[in-house]
């Protein structure tokens, strides 16, 4: 899908672009309507819609184009997203006007370019290269492309100078050349006081959500870890549909001949969850020493520039996607248990913040720690001033080792939560007042570039309303411009797309959203004994058949029971990219690039001459260097 004004439309003409097939003309707008569907004269859908809400939201309603169309004659445009779950924007034509409205989390991308009275927009970046203006990057997100886990700008941004994507909350409208952007208000929900029923209301939520996006006459497939989230999703199928009705698939991760199979424990955990449930389960090789690799690898770069991807997992899941286009069905559809980390803990719920300790109870409670550190407790000591004092922050800061931080004395209480939720959503190291200032590939002018112009697009406001009421909902009402829209949850539905496929995300349900938005502390998020994720796992242990002592023992990669182990550093030094990523260094294609004022050549020069040398990178200078490579992959 793509709309360009008269000019652009004339230089796509001139170039004689394939674009061009299906686009119709509205008076000096031109759309294309590829692989869109019509649901009546003037709206047309772009995606998918698992369910539509009644009125008061209590109950879904199963999607048809019927009962959409009555909805879209009940409800003001702007509210429609509010009605509906899925993964979708909708578009309105009028004779000389445009509007498009994502759903209520922005799931699905729209860039945009604005240039005095014209304009592109598209759902692909595709478009933008074809015009030659997706060409100059952006320095502040770039910095962002550098700090942030899968190398991603935040929703409202791309790495590329000017070219924009339709944020969280956001409708785009044009009307002849006038092009307006209308954001929505927010309303953070409060916490609540949960109680027994609340556990069975969540179980309710959560059959619906997977109920509602499973397919009936078709195969459901799912990306099986050895989780809590995708084997429950399994439990929940095989609740609803035989065991032929399900179909499992996993990748056997082998990065390098010096280590073999990284993820044995989840494969051995996911085959036993499958042979517990009498359901296939493919294992697919994710094979970075086959001599293939690097072809495959040059291959997707296009996809990862087209869709602003930039994740080495990208990999995996391209290869993954491959194999179910190759062996699925019209009919069926794909589950994933992404997202669930984030909604329930903020994406400590993977034993994973304390790793040099073997006792895997003591690392989940590590985790509940670190929650505690973005809840309402902690913020109250904040907001009182003695947060330093706090035993659990002292103990955990002690670990980060002779770190800088921001100093919050003098300050005030909007600059302080600003900076709070900057070190849960702008830093490489998710701590309370982590500063930027450790961070040695970038300059004080780049650092504060960063944080003053993506702290007061995406969080300032929000600091202003913060409090120990409406933490939670916020938090995860960011995630949405951040995390979640980054490249390594959004290449699992893009690689799909390739294919005609949607990833089905039931943990990215409006339901569940809003009752993890609203649940308190004592849920798994506190220094309480609950379990991470408690409402889930009480779930799994009390509504449905589920094999709760299959959940015992290493969690999933040999990190593990190696705390030294690093998957980047496998796939950079030790598999057959190796020699590939070498290659693409020696360019020096990062010198037309990054600023000198902006960016720390030196420092970049030096890690850049270590690895070419095979010399021992860790890490954040091993994150950077790996950051330099997919920079120069894609440049």
């Amino acid at each position: 899908m793509f709309l360009v004004s008269e000019k652009y439309y004339s230089i796509l003409a001139g170039n004689k672009s394939g674009f061009l097939d299906g686009v119709k003309k509205f008076n000096n707008l031109y759309f294309n309507k590829n692989n869109i569907t019509r649901i009546n004269e003037n709206y047309y859908l772009l995606g998918d819609i698992d369910y539509i809400l009644n009125e008061n939201k209590s109950e879904r309603i199963p999607y048809t184009i019927e009962s959409f169309q009555k909805l879209l004659y009940k409800y003001d445009d702007s509210l429609i997203s509010e009605y509906i779950d899925g993964d979708f924007v909708l578009l309105k034509i009028g004779n000389d006007c445009f509007s498009i409205y994502p759903d209520i989390y922005s799931k699905k991308d729209v860039f945009y370019l604005k240039d005095e009275n014209d304009f592109v927009i598209s759902d692909s970046l595709e478009v933008f290269f074809e015009l030659r203006l997706a060409g100059e990057f952006d320095r502040v997100s770039l910095t962002s492309f550098f700090l942030m886990y899968g190398n991603y700008s935040p929703k409202k941004d791309t790495i590329y100078k000017n070219i924009f994507r339709l944020g969280v909350n956001e409708i785009l409208i044009v009307s002849g050349t006038n092009f307006v952007i209308k954001a929505k208000e927010y309303e953070p929900l409060k916490i609540q006081d949960y109680n027994e029923n609340h556990l069975e209301l969540y179980y309710k939520i959560l059959w619906d959500a997977i109920k509602f996006r499973s397919s009936s006459d078709g195969i459901n497939w799912i990306y099986l870890s050895s989780g809590w989230d995708s084997t429950a999703i399994l439990g929940f199928l095989r609740e609803m549909y035989p065991a032929e009705q399900i179909r499992c698939v996993i990748g056997r991760m082998l990065y390098s001949k010096r280590s073999g199979v990284i993820n044995q424990f989840e494969i051995d955990r996911a085959s036993a969850m499958a042979e517990y449930y009498n359901v296939k389960l493919d294992i697919v090789d994710l094979d970075y020493t086959s001599d293939n690799i690097i072809s495959y690898f040059k291959n997707i770069v296009p996809f990862l520039k087209n869709n602003l991807v930039h994740s080495y997992n990208s990999l995996n899941f391209c290869i993954l996607s491959d194999y179910i286009k190759n062996n699925s069905g019209k009919n069926d559809v794909v589950f994933s248990g992404e997202i669930s980390d984030g909604v329930h803990n903020f994406g400590f719920s993977q034993y994973a913040t304390i790793l040099d300790h073997p006792d895997l109870n003591f690392r989940e409670y590590a985790d509940k720690m670190i929650s505690y550190l973005f809840g309402p407790s902690f913020l109250k000591s904040i907001l009182e001033g003695n947060y330093y004092k706090d035993t659990v922050y002292k103990f955990l800061k002690d670990r980060n080792g002779n770190c800088i931080n921001y100093e919050t004395e003098g300050k005030n209480s909007t600059e302080i939560l600003t900076e709070l939720l900057s070190s849960l959503f702008m830093s490489p190291r998710r701590f309370p007042f982590y500063s930027l200032d450790n961070i040695g590939i970038l300059s004080a002018d780049a650092r504060n570039e960063y944080k003053e112009t993506f702290g007061n697009k995406y969080l300032r406001k929000f600091a202003g309303e913060l409090n120990t009421d409406n933490i939670y909902a916020i938090i995860i009402h960011l995630y949405n411009s951040f995390h979640w829209q980054g490249s390594t949850v959004k290449v699992i539905g893009k690689s799909l797309e390739r294919y005609d496929k949607q990833i089905k995300l039931p943990f990215w349900d409006i339901s569940i959203q809003n009752f993890l938005s609203q649940m308190p502390e004592n849920w798994g998020r506190g220094l309480d004994l609950n379990n991470t994720k408690y409402p889930l796992k009480w779930v799994l242990k009390n509504k449905i058949n589920y094999p709760m002592h299959l959940q015992k023992g290493p969690h999933s990669y040999l990190y593990d029971v190696d705390p030294g182990f690093n998957h980047l550093e496998e796939t950079l030094f030790r598999s057959s990219l190796n020699s590939y990523f070498k290659g693409l260094l020696e360019t020096n294609k990062y010198e037309n690039i990054l600023n000198d004022n902006y960016f720390n050549l030196q420092y970049i020069k030096e890690i850049i001459e270590k690895y070419l040398k095979d010399e021992k990178l860790s890490g954040q200078r091993l994150n950077d260097i790996g950051s330099l490579i997919l920079l120069s992959a894609i440049a």
